[in-house]
């Protein structure tokens, strides 16, 4: 029995650390996963998780990682512990793109889909932003050796990147960073910029030979990237490369590396000075050799030395121009004035990006400008190795150049590359300004006008001034257009022309029989285009005009016309065509007539005479006075050459018409009846006091409104209402009323209205009643008579 609770105790106790260590499990996945991991697989929602660590696999801390949907909003974000641990919750399904994105860092994006519970993006690498890069990490050298290791240097990241450098080499040795021949502690990148540079490292002579060293660059920033070059020195048998490095022209060329390799392996690189070079090379192996100078293009050679102390002369070698210029025009023929457009294409033939800064060298008054083949101005140009590109010279020729030039094109940059053109510039064969008729004659004071052709000849818009010199004192001269508009400039396309009025007035007080210039000139900008005189001759006092008459000065009524009667009379020796012009009152019709026609102008003939008529109407409403009308007659070209003063005095027109709204009314006795009168002023002066005139029966009354007028102007009309009373006891009949309309000038016809009155009908019913009383005492003294 006691064996059998023992064993009981025994279970129990077996259980209870059973359970313990269940609960004690449970509560350990609950501490270790998230409680919200139970709801997944609930609902549309993912974990995501990952780890993120550097190029060296070291994790990344305090990394920004964010979800962003495809329309740019960010869903979840979060950022890595110091395990490079990330983990984001509730996700709801879909398409996204994560960010990772750290200081110091490239950035990376990734486009991922969440449809499962959990989402595992792994580990995820960055670049360091800075980044730096070399095709050499291991030469080989001798003591005294200087070496040169070409280095890219790039910004990888998203923001601009400020670097310094450090480099670290042995004991005695010697390093510096080169930038075209520019030493350089710091530079700055901006996003996505690469740059050359150059580890200058001197290997000191005293460097133990078949040993490797070691030369650390570094840059500095936030973070930190690095390259590790070995250097083995060594001592070999040599040979001796010697030569001249020249440009295209043969001149020598400074500043010119020569490296040479051995496998693709730096062995030395020099510098020239003056244009010479001596440079070792170990023998018995293939040697190439890279003769390079910025702005030209690479030359290799490849020798292979035998024995030692061997000297191996080159002779010159050509450096040629990364940058090259061709034209299939270098001699052309223009007009002054004339814009050409000159084609040329530039070539890379190097190995690296050039860029192409161009200038032109041109005559005084010259200008010009580089267009691309989309015709916009550039200064600049950045091609790249192999690549060319087409552009034109556009050269603008001064108007009053003529002769042949040079222009010379030049790119700048490392090497200059220069082309030039030959231009044999002619006169204009056109004229830029024409007149067909460009000398006149005209009276002093005499109003001369030129009909002139501007015409743009260049292939080109063209902004002209216009102006005039050389002008007789008080005289005046303009330019217009044919619509009279006066204009100083003028655009004109590529050979449009457009037609002009030079008009001169000439002095009055003038020297007549004398000839004189005015000159007109097109220019453009600050240059004289080109000039046309016109000459103006006046003759005597030969070209007068008489005008008479002998009624200068009538008397008409107001509305009605007047005629008077010249006499034109030419009493030069020369034909003439007149022009009249009447200076009559505002709203007065006057009008020149030879016979029953009107005529606007006269071709009169020298010594003779013709007979005009000046008709003359003055509005009805015109005002009684004395009127002053001028007559002028001038030249074709607006000279005054005759005039005449007429006087026309105005008395009045006075007339009244009266219309009545009836001529036939009636009423009863006792009673009143109306009708209406209208008054219209049908004279041609206004009238004054105007009022209505009734003759009616004695003791009849009359109420007329209103009583008067004051005032009633030609072809206005008024109203006046008539009330006429008839007494008690008028007897019925018909009577006559006259009606006539009076003013204080005038009066209207008289006319008669009927009206007929009538009794009243209570005394009808009296008679009619006393007639039936007659006829009953008529009845009845018959039937009693009868009876008898």
């Amino acid at each position: 029995m006691e064996k059998s609770n023992q064993s009981t105790i025994n279970i129990s106790r077996i259980t209870s650390k059973l359970l313990v260590a269940l609960l004690i499990c449970s509560v350990s996945i609950v501490v270790i996963c998230p409680m919200n991991l139970l709801a997944y697989g609930a609902g549309e929602t993912s974990y995501v998780y990952g780890r993120v660590k550097d190029v060296d696999r070291e994790p990344l801390d305090d990394v920004n990682v964010k979800l962003i949907s495809s329309n740019g909003a960010v869903i979840a974000s979060t950022t890595t512990n110091t395990n490079g641990l990330f983990y984001m919750q509730n996700v709801a399904y879909g398409t996204f793109t994560v960010k990772f994105s750290k200081e110091g860092y490239a950035e990376y994006t990734n486009n991922i889909v969440l449809q499962s519970a959990q989402t595992n993006l792994r580990t995820t690498t960055l670049s360091k932003a800075v980044t730096l890069s070399t095709s050499i990490l291991h030469l080989i050298s001798n003591p005294g050796d200087q070496i040169i290791i070409p280095i890219t240097a790039k910004n990888n990241g998203e923001d601009t990147e400020i670097v310094d450098f450090s480099s670290s080499a042995p004991t005695g040795w010697a390093s510096r960073i080169l930038s075209d021949s520019y030493e350089i502690t710091k530079i700055s990148l901006s996003s996505g910029q690469s740059m050359s540079l150059q580890l200058e490292v001197a290997v000191p002579s005293t460097a133990s030979v078949d040993t490797n060293y070691n030369v650390t660059l570094t840059t500095l920033g936030l973070t930190n990237s690095s390259l590790t070059f070995t250097v083995v020195v060594q001592t070999q048998s040599t040979a001796t490369v010697s030569g001249i490095v020249v440009d295209e022209s043969g001149n020598e060329l400074n500043d010119v590396t020569i490296s040479s390799y051995s496998s693709d392996v730096l062995v030395s690189s020099v510098e020239t000075s003056d244009g010479s070079f001596n440079i070792e090379v170990p023998i018995s192996t293939t040697i190439t050799l890279q003769i390079s100078k910025d702005g030209y293009s690479q030359v290799t050679k490849t020798i292979s030395p035998t024995y030692k102390g061997e000297t191996i002369e080159l002779g010159e070698v050509v450096l040629a121009n990364s940058l090259t210029l061709y034209s299939s025009i270098l001699n052309t023929v223009a007009n002054s004035g004339e814009q050409l457009r000159l084609p040329f294409a530039v070539s890379n033939i190097g190995e690296d990006i050039e860029v192409a800064e161009f200038s032109v060298s041109v005559p005084e008054g010259w200008s010009t400008r580089i267009l691309n083949d989309n015709g916009r101005e550039i200064t600049k140009a950045s091609l790249s190795a192999g690549s060319s590109s087409n552009f034109n010279l556009e050269v603008n020729i001064p108007f009053d150049y003529t002769g042949e030039t040079n222009l010379t094109l030049s790119t700048g940059g490392n090497a200059a590359s220069t082309l030039e053109f030959t231009v044999n510039v002619e006169p204009l064969s056109d004229s830029v300004i024409y007149c067909q008729f460009p000398g006149k004659s005209a009276v002093p004071g005499d109003n001369v006008m030129f009909n002139v052709e501007l015409k743009n000849p260049f292939n080109v818009e063209t902004r002209f001034k216009i102006s005039v010199d050389s002008v007789p004192a008080n005289w005046t001269v303009s330019v217009k257009t044919s619509s009279g508009e006066s204009v100083t400039e003028i655009v004109l396309g590529a050979d449009e022309s457009v037609g002009l009025v030079v008009e001169v007035e000439s002095a009055s007080s003038a020297i007549s029989d004398e000839t004189y210039e005015v000159l007109i000139i097109a220019g453009s900008g600050d240059q004289t285009v080109s000039s046309l005189p016109l000459t103006v001759t006046l003759a005597g006092d030969a070209a007068a005009v008489k005008i008479s008459t002998k009624f200068p000065d009538v008397t008409i009524e107001a509305g009605e016309s007047v005629d008077y009667d010249v006499t034109v009379t030419n009493v030069g020796d020369t034909d003439r065509l007149l022009y009249f012009t009447i200076i009559a009152p505002s709203d007065w019709k006057a009008v020149v007539k030879s016979g029953s026609l009107e005529v606007s102008r006269l071709d009169i003939e020298a010594g003779s005479s013709e007979a005009l008529v000046i008709e003359v109407t003055p509005p009805s409403t015109v005002s009684l006075d004395s009127y002053d009308i001028g007559v002028q007659f001038t030249s074709e070209s607006g000279a005054l050459l005759g005039e005449i003063d007429l006087t026309a005095t105005v008395v009045g027109a006075y007339s009244l018409d009266m219309e009545l709204s009836t001529l036939l009314t009636s009423t009863t006795s006792g009673s009143s009846t109306s009708f209406t009168a209208t008054i219209t002023n049908t004279g041609y002066s206004y009238v004054t006091g105007v009022s209505l005139e009734l003759d009616v029966e004695d003791d009849w009354d009359v109420t007329i409104s209103p009583t008067q007028v004051d005032r009633l102007n030609p072809q206005e009309s008024c109203t006046f209402e008539v009330i006429v009373d008839t007494p008690e006891g008028t007897i019925a009949g018909d009577y006559m009323v006259t009606v006539g309309a009076v003013s204080d000038q005038s009066s209207s016809d008289q006319t008669q209205v009927r009206i007929t009155v009538t009794t009243s009908g209570s005394w009808a019913l009296y008679g009619i009643g006393v007639a039936a009383v007659l006829v009953v005492a008529l009845v009845l003294v018959f039937k009693k008579f009868k009876r008898r």
